[in-house]
């Protein structure tokens, strides 16, 4: 995914300047450097370090989670298994799953488990 893509779903979220002052600061936390393109994987784990950061940049977590997806089955061809989302149910489908996993991780956490960042 590239960088304007970030950008722009950002900017759907919080002004220009703000959205490149949130990813530089998710960048260095994550401790990804910046570039051009993004996997899949490097932008999940932006999303996870925005999540963590706290509820204020919630909004920035699920835009880049939605890009995740997004590139991560890119690809892909559905499987005869595979459920269909419609465009407007996404936004709720991942905000219930950053919501699981969230849960998941505090609970590990009040169990003293290692989570990961």
């Amino acid at each position: 995914m590239a960088i304007d893509a970030l950008y722009l779903a950002l900017e759907r979220r919080y002004d220009h300047a703000s959205a490149r002052v949130l990813l530089a600061e998710a960048l260095v936390a994550a401790g990804l450097p910046a570039q051009a393109r993004y996997s899949a994987t490097e932008l999940s784990r932006l999303a996870w370090v925005l999540h963590g950061l706290g509820d204020r940049v919630e909004k920035a977590a699920h835009a880049l989670l939605e890009l995740a997806g997004q590139a991560a089955t890119a690809d892909n061809e559905p499987g005869p298994d595979d459920v269909r989302l419609e465009e407007a149910e996404i936004p709720s489908f991942i905000a219930e799953l950053v919501q699981a996993v969230a849960s998941e991780m505090r609970a590990r956490r009040a169990q003293g488990s290692v989570v990961p960042d």
